[in-house]
C-alpha cells in the first residue's frame, strides 16, 4: 500500500513553502514530540461558536403554514431544527412537527441555529429536501447569518424571519 511517512510529505517543490506551517504535536501518549505540516483545509464540518460563551440570540419565526404561527427561540447554544419521530430518541431541539414539518419535508436533524458574536447563524444538517434562504439553495454544512425579514424554507416548510435580537439589540 505505500509508506505512510512517505505520503505525509509534500512534493519537493513545495517542502520549503511548507517549512513556515508546522505545527508540533503530542503523539500517541509518547513522550516525543512529531512534526506534521498544518492544513488549513477540512472536511469535517464545524457548527459549534467559536466563542466560549457565545451571547444569548432570540430569533421569532413566522410561519406561513394554514394557521399561520409564531415561533420564538433563544439561542444560547447551537440547536437543531427538525421534527420528532417517535421511531427514534433523538429529539430537535425546535420540533417543527406542530406546524406540519413531516407534510412539508422537513427532516429529522434538518438544521442549525449557531450563535456567534457576531449574529446568529443557520446550517443545513445535509437534509433530505435541502433549506433555502431568501430562494437560494444553503449548502448543507455552510454558515448563513439570519436577518430580520430572511424567507426559511425547511423542505417545503416557509417561515419568515421577523426579529433576530441580542441583549436588547435589533439586527
Amino acid at each position: 500500500m505505500g509508506n505512510h511517512d512517505a505520503d505525509r510529505q509534500p512534493p519537493h517543490d513545495q517542502q520549503e513553502e511548507d517549512e513556515e506551517h508546522k505545527a508540533t504535536i503530542l503523539t500517541d501518549g509518547s513522550p516525543e514530540w512529531e512534526e506534521y505540516p498544518v492544513s488549513y483545509d477540512t472536511e469535517r464540518v464545524r457548527i459549534v461558536p467559536r466563542v466560549p460563551d457565545p451571547p444569548t440570540w432570540r430569533i421569532i419565526f413566522h410561519t406561513t403554514v394554514n394557521p399561520p404561527s409564531i415561533i420564538g427561540l433563544d439561542v444560547r447554544q447551537s440547536l437543531v431544527i427538525g421534527r420528532l419521530d417517535p421511531e427514534f430518541e433523538d429529539r430537535p431541539d425546535l420540533d417543527l412537527t406542530p406546524h406540519l414539518g413531516l407534510d412539508h419535508g422537513v427532516s429529522r436533524r434538518h438544521a442549525a441555529l449557531v450563535p456567534a458574536l457576531d449574529g446568529l447563524y443557520l446550517v443545513d444538517l445535509d437534509s433530505k429536501n435541502g433549506t433555502w434562504i431568501n430562494g437560494l439553495y444553503a449548502e448543507p454544512g455552510e454558515r448563513y447569518l439570519m436577518a430580520q425579514g430572511d424567507n426559511i424554507e425547511f423542505g417545503l416548510l416557509r417561515l419568515i424571519v421577523r426579529s433576530v435580537t441580542m441583549l436588547g439589540r435589533s439586527r
